[in-house]
């Protein structure tokens, strides 16, 4: 067993601005990816839902913030577009469900 320290990236997508032009408030993506991230801190990840199924690469783990946050996040104009995940300064996997 070993731990990794990672960074996540959460890109989102607008089709509209509100009246003071924002789409969403950086605070607000900020710390709904760290509170997923906090339930991940320090665990073994094979014993936590849905990673006790499926490997928890870097690509799963991308995957799942995508979904988790888009349930957080998406609203009618905004919608998570798109989940990095760094394992270094230089490794790293970004997920999005857009076609490639």
């Amino acid at each position: 067993m070993h731990g990794h320290n990672w960074k996540v990236e959460t890109e989102v997508l607008a089709r509209k601005l509100d009246n003071i032009g924002i789409a969403i408030d950086f605070k607000t993506v900020k710390t709904a990816t760290r509170k997923l991230a906090d339930s991940l801190d320090h665990r073994y990840l094979n014993e936590i839902e849905p990673f006790d199924r499926i490997n928890p690469t870097a690509e799963n783990l991308a995957c799942w913030f995508y979904q988790q946050l888009g349930r957080i996040l998406n609203r009618e104009h905004v919608k998570v577009s798109a989940v990095t995940l760094w394992e270094t300064d230089t490794a790293c996997v970004r997920y999005s469900e857009e076609d490639l």
